[in-house]
């Protein structure tokens, strides 16, 4: 499935088909103007490709123009391209190729910006960090409960 890039994912990934991606896009209407970022579920839009919305504060979940638009049209080909076989690829043509996340390889992720791109190594830092912590604390917890079961 695909998966944003989280240092647990990295273990998970190991025994899966991962494909991770990154939105880094920092929307052009209201919702992207203060602080200029993507924030939280900004991908929303782009990823059903909301052209039009209604309902209290309508433009801020809708796309602007048509960089925006393409890059939705990407989104939307590598989705629809992993709910018909499991695998974004190249999003029927539409996107560039989005590779299998490989672990110990270049650990190559999509990066959805103002256009798709591919990143490797994304959150490389962050993802060793946290994976030295939680192999301390997979070794702590099973120390602890050997002490507890007196088997240590």
């Amino acid at each position: 499935g695909v998966r944003t890039p989280a240092a647990p994912s990295r273990p998970l990934a190991r025994r899966s088909r991962p494909f991770f991606y990154l939105f880094s896009h920092a929307p052009i209407g209201p919702s992207g103007a203060y602080p200029q970022l993507a924030h939280h579920a900004s991908e929303i839009p782009f990823t059903f490709h909301v052209a039009h919305s209604a309902g209290p504060d309508p433009d801020l979940w809708t796309l602007h123009g048509a960089a925006e638009t393409n890059l939705s049209a990407a989104m939307v080909a590598h989705w629809r391209a992993n709910a018909a076989d499991g695998e974004p690829g190249t999003g029927g043509g539409v996107a560039p190729h989005w590779p299998q996340w490989r672990a110990g390889s270049d650990e190559r992720a999509m990066e959805y910006a103002d256009a798709p791109r591919l990143r490797s190594g994304l959150k490389a830092a962050a993802c060793d960090f946290w994976e030295e912590v939680y192999a301390a604390s997979a070794s702590h917890t099973r120390d602890a409960l050997a002490a507890a079961s007196g088997s240590a």
